[in-house]
């Protein structure tokens, strides 16, 4: 060993624990990821090195020494780690810069939003431009923050200026806005409080960031969504709304910062309008900039209007809060588990934000809250619209005052009944808002169901039955994303759905006025083809079984699919891969001219690095249009990019529309 480097020893028993009797004496790192390290006799242990396991046990005398650390999981994560995909420019080349939301979980959970320079590969530096929760003078230091923090007015729907800034006193009610400007002062702390005890950001767990004008967003689970500058990081605001003040103010005489594990946020994406300038006598137009999201397990819904360059907060449009309403996938954050709608959907959709959508190039919002489907404007103060989904006929709608921060969930007797004597149904996906007469939506029964804007569902609309024909074991599940695009091909045009669940993606064709199943992939799919006939349709590749998953949303690109995949056969074995391109039509392989690193494509499946596959983002690397796919990391490494070139594809058309999600 000596020739070895004794430095380097480690020992790993990955079943049981490990039991260790008088004078036991070791230089090394010892790994005992399912059991408890035990150090019993009355002579005495030393261990020098790092101890992984769920607990250190040891009656030793006094002159024992070992550094540990103690864990309930097999595989802490000691470095900065993200669950949410890359964020990128719409045009990259070498040098480029990369955003990535990224936390940690050890020796106490801190957040952080970190720029990385891109290789010629397109992969990532493994060390960061900067960091924006850094505590210096221009970024997350306490003055700064209380110079930038802000919440809303409590009249801010009639002032002239809606933001005021948050109280550093931490006393009485203003308690919760001083915790808020330096949650690591000893007022907003408890014993056992999972923050760092230095770190001013929360957790962005799965908030993707935001990249808008000359800033990026990006919102924590301590309740505040920030503002930086792209190029350095500097803060230009942060926003806590008073709702949330004031859920952490209930907490804060027992549990500080309880709120700092509720994942109060949902998801965060912005809409650019094109509308009437009131100061002009010639009737011209101005761009103006929104960003719409959802907060406390989706019982909040807002619009803020913002600077075009995302560097100041200009306007309140409308707060949308209902006392124990939840979206699905919002009020839980650590499970894949089913709840109702009391305690939302755990896990669902992707990233366990709640679903939103909107229409591209008009100023509608659509949203899921308390089982009821519910449409806003973006821009404009106006009244809620909520809808009973029927299957049959349009129940009875109730209205809510945008102008309050609270709303009303109370619905007449005749809407009550109405509502009942309707199937039910629970959504567990994103909204794809096509127009007022076509929201998509997959629901926990395995379907996928269309409805306008007025709650209908579509009578006799294709639903995803072939998620239990055509899966292995034969049992439903529920949708957890849904993508599509418009296609032209030799038989006409139509439109593809993708219905997502974790394990498989199934494609749904629309033509000549007729749905069918057109291709289906994923974790040990089967290779049936549906109602087509096998001689035209060659089999469809299927993802490899080794403990994988599809951890983000298949993105869509050049008329090809691309898919995200996660291989765990081990906690210390985590891996990212792609699986792509397919061809959106039929789902056969469509590789020719297309580049993974900037290298032709020899397989399906491309490695992208370490931790869970999150997702990419679009833009046009080196020239070429491309998804900048990411992956989470492990302990110490930030996780990885890389750029998938699919060849282009002049038959492909987009519909004009676009999901308003940016998560996943």
């Amino acid at each position: 060993m000596d020739a070895q480097h004794p430095e380097r020893l480690q020992i790993n028993l990955y079943n049981g624990s490990l039991e260790v009797k008088d004078r036991f004496s070791i230089s090394a790192g010892i790994y005992v990821p399912n059991g408890d390290l035990k150090m019993t006799g009355a002579t005495g242990s030393s261990v020098v090195g790092e101890v992984l396991a769920k607990n250190v046990i040891g009656s030793q005398n006094n002159d024992s020494q070992f550094f540990s650390k103690s864990t309930s999981q097999a595989a802490p994560r000691v470095g900065a780690y993200s669950l949410t995909p890359p964020v990128t420019e719409l045009i990259t080349n070498k040098d480029s810069l990369v955003y990535r939301a990224l936390q940690k979980d050890q020796p106490g959970t801190s957040g952080h939003l970190q720029a990385f320079k891109l290789k010629d590969d397109s992969s990532q530096n493994t060390t960061p431009e900067w960091d924006a929760a850094d505590v210096s003078t221009s970024k997350m230091s306490v003055d700064n923050r209380l110079a930038k923090l802000r919440t809303e007015t409590a009249n801010w729907a009639s002032a002239s200026t809606d933001f005021e800034a948050l109280n550093n006193t931490a006393a009485g009610s203003t308690l919760a806005q001083a915790c808020a400007v330096n949650p690591t002062q000893t007022a907003c702390r408890i014993t056992g409080d999972k923050r760092l005890a230095t770190s001013m950001v929360g957790v962005p767990w799965r908030v993707a960031p935001l990249l808008l004008g000359d800033s990026v967003l990006f919102a924590t689970d301590d309740g505040i969504l920030y503002s930086v500058d792209k190029t350095n990081g500097n803060l230009n605001w942060g926003w806590i709304p008073r709702d949330v003040l004031a859920e952490s103010q209930a907490a804060l005489s027992s549990t500080p910062m309880k709120l700092m594990e509720a994942h109060p946020w949902g998801q965060i994406a912005s809409v650019q309008l094109l509308e009437d300038d009131a100061s002009s006598t010639t009737g011209a137009k101005v761009t103006r900039t929104y960003v719409t999201g959802t907060a406390l397990g989706g019982k909040l819904h807002f619009s803020i209007r913002v600077s075009n360059d995302g560097k100041s907060l200009d306007k309140i449009v409308w707060l949308d809060s209902r006392t124990s309403e939840y979206s699905p996938g919002s009020a839980g954050n650590t499970n894949d588990g089913e709840a109702g709608w009391s305690s939302g959907v755990y896990g669902r959709p992707y990233g366990g934000a709640a679903p939103v959508g909107a229409v591209m190039g008009g100023n509608k919002v659509a949203y899921v809250v308390g089982g009821k489907l519910v449409t806003r404007e973006v821009n404009t103060d106006v009244a809620a619209v909520e809808r009973n989904f029927t299957s049959g006929g349009e129940a009875a709608s109730a209205s809510s005052s945008a102008a309050s921060s609270a709303s009303s969930s109370a619905t007449s007797s005749a809407a009550s009944s109405a509502a009942s004597s309707v199937v039910s149904v629970s959504p567990s996906s994103n909204l794809l808002y096509v127009d007022d007469n076509a929201i998509y939506f997959g629901a926990d029964d395995g379907k996928v169901y269309k409805t306008k804007s007025t709650g209908v569902i579509e009578t006799g609309e294709y639903s995803v039955d072939k998620l239990r024909t055509y899966r292995t074991g034969g049992s439903a599940s529920a949708v957890w994303y849904v993508n599509g695009s418009k296609i032209a091909s030799a038989s006409g045009n139509g439109l593809i759905l993708l219905a997502q669940t974790k394990t498989h993606v199934t494609a749904l064709k629309y033509f000549s006025d007729k749905w069918t199943f057109a291709w289906q992939t994923g974790i040990n799919a089967s290779t049936k083809l549906g109602e087509s006939d096998p001689a035209t349709n060659p089999s469809i590749s299927v993802l490899a079984s080794d403990n994988a998953y599809l951890s983000a949303p298949a993105d869509i690109i050049n008329g090809v699919v691309v898919l995200y995949y996660t291989k765990k056969p081990s906690e210390c074995d985590i891996k990212g891969y792609t699986f792509g391109p397919l061809k959106l039509l039929d789902g056969t392989d469509a590789r020719g001219n297309s580049q993974f690193r900037m290298t032709d494509m020899t397989s399906l499946d491309n490695y992208v690095g370490l931790g869970d596959a999150t997702g990419g983002a679009f833009t046009r690397f080196k020239g070429k249009r491309a998804i900048l796919a990411g992956t989470g990391g492990d302990p110490g490494n930030s996780g990885d990019t890389a750029a998938i070139t699919p060849a282009e594809n002049a038959f492909r058309e987009r519909l004009n529309w676009r999901e308003l999600t940016n998560f996943f």
